[in-house]
């Protein structure tokens, strides 16, 4: 009898404990809030420059990397999307140079890159999910060929980006959201790019 009272208690105990896993599961490793860019010391210097960060030396830097990632880009083709870049930047509040890491970690600088899951163009835009906003947000915007234009993707991206940043207030869960789920080794990788473009910025600006 007594065996039969324990069994039942650690039976119970072990439904309860199920139960509450159920109702309230550890959170995973990858679900996890990661801070990297709030800990960069060049993303606070950076966001501490205000209009400054849009000048002629950002656009430089961004176009001499987009040609060190992705050579077959021509020069004058690197200018005009590092332009891009800048002008997008300006207009809806987005530092550059974190424009440009994503681009690059995006689509490696091919305007035309396509993924299996229907993302298009150098910024990597899901037309299908948000055709119908794109069109609101931008008339000139209609079509995948329109969206597939340099200029026109890399405005809807950060665009796009930018409601992230504005919904989160903070950069990991914009770009998490960008992306579509949490992953800590997309972000390093942004982070990275950012840090070796910002770093080259700033250095130059000391030397002013």
């Amino acid at each position: 009898m007594y065996m039969i009272t324990k069994c039942s208690l650690i039976l119970r105990k072990t439904l309860i404990l199920s139960l509450l896993l159920i109702l309230f599961p550890p959170p995973s490793q990858a679900a996890k809030t990661t801070d990297f860019f709030a800990k960069s010391f060049e993303f606070n210097v950076m966001k501490s420059l205000g209009h400054q960060k849009y000048d002629d030396r950002v656009a430089s830097i961004i176009s001499a990397f987009f040609r060190q990632r992705n050579p077959k880009l021509s020069e004058k083709t690197a200018r005009e999307y590092a332009l891009y870049v800048t002008d997008a930047g300006r207009e809806f509040g987005v530092d550059p140079f974190l424009i440009a890491s994503i681009l690059i970690k995006e689509s490696t600088a091919k305007w035309n890159a396509r993924s299996p899951k229907g993302a298009y163009g150098l910024m990597q835009i899901h037309w299908k999910a948000h055709q119908i906003s794109i069109r609101k947000a931008f008339g000139s915007i209609q079509t995948l060929e329109d969206l597939l234009e340099p200029q026109n993707n890399i405005r809807v991206g950060t665009y796009l980006f930018a409601n992230h940043i504005r919904r989160f207030q903070d950069t990991d869960r914009a770009l998490d959201r960008y992306l579509g789920a949490p992953r800590t080794s997309y972000k390093k990788t942004i982070l990275d790019f950012y840090k070796s473009m910002s770093g080259i910025y700033l250095n130059r600006r000391k030397q002013i």
